[in-house]
């Protein structure tokens, strides 16, 4: 992936000389620290609900992934102390469109991401005045933010991207890695969407319907990764995945109870 010069510059003396002190009102769960024990959820969202909430998304101007991450944030505000009133959220784009060697095509497996990151506040998403059920009043403005956010990515086409600097990297483990091992997290949640998964024939015996698909939990990464399909069936899945210890049980039966009851309000406004 191509970099520019004034790319790398920035991100050298990011690196090496000066780094931006971290909002004390930043939530990203526990520090580091191993051994990693994965903990996995699902939740999936009725054909009914997944369509309402697409269709929600279109007519607002914005995308499903940029409505999920907003809605993530939002139920996820509503379940961490009050003092912690900023999240950080990465999200992943496939780089396979970009890349050039003719060896790769549709049919290809590999790595080949890019990410980019978003930001939130408490104020834009939820309403800390009002303790009911209705706090969290869709905010269809910071949806299409991120949606800006999102396209600004794409429209760089792989280029300047972290995953680029990779290769300037000898030593993985003590350089990246290692360094990271005891300190805070810088994100509070991952959002990858492969999108929608489109069926063959419908009289074709075996079909792929439900579809799942979930990741590990990186020890020195985001407190919770959220992984999204949606299968033939119509059905948007989400994986949720954390390292156990870094999120209470606790809290992510309360988040993930807020995520089920969020979509089902775009259900009863149709």
């Amino acid at each position: 992936m191509p970099l520019s010069f004034p790319y790398i510059l920035w991100s050298l003396f990011r690196a090496k000389v000066w780094k931006p002190a971290r909002e004390p009102a930043l939530w990203t769960g526990s520090r580091t620290f191993t051994p990693l024990h994965n903990t996995v959820r699902h939740l999936v969202v009725c054909e009914r609900e997944t369509t309402a909430f697409r269709d929600a998304c279109r007519e607002n101007r914005t995308t499903v992934t940029a409505g999920l991450q907003v809605l993530l944030a939002g139920a996820l505000f509503r379940h961490i102390p009050e003092q912690y009133t900023r999240l950080a959220s990465e999200g992943a784009i496939s780089a396979r469109r970009w890349l050039t060697d003719g060896r790769i095509t549709e049919d290809s497996i590999g790595v080949w991401v890019g990410v980019y990151y978003e930001h939130y506040s408490r104020a834009s998403l939820v309403n800390d005045d009002d303790d009911d059920d209705d706090a969290f009043a869709f905010p269809w403005d910071e949806a299409r933010r991120a949606k800006q956010t999102i396209d600004t990515a794409l429209s760089r086409r792989g280029s300047n991207s972290p995953v680029g600097l990779l290769k300037y990297v000898r030593d993985y483990v003590g350089e990246i890695f290692l360094p990271k091992l005891g300190q805070e997290r810088e994100l509070s949640f991952e959002v990858s969407n492969i999108g929608v998964f489109t069926a063959g024939q419908a009289d074709e015996e075996p079909r792929i319907e439900r579809m799942v698909f979930t990741q590990s939990a990186n020890v020195f990464g985001c407190a919770i990764s959220t992984s999204v399909v949606t299968g033939a069936d119509g059905c948007l899945v989400l994986g949720f995945s954390w390292q156990r210890g870094v999120v209470e049980d606790r809290l992510m039966d309360a988040f993930l109870a807020s995520v089920k009851q969020a979509f089902g309000s775009f259900n009863t406004r149709r």
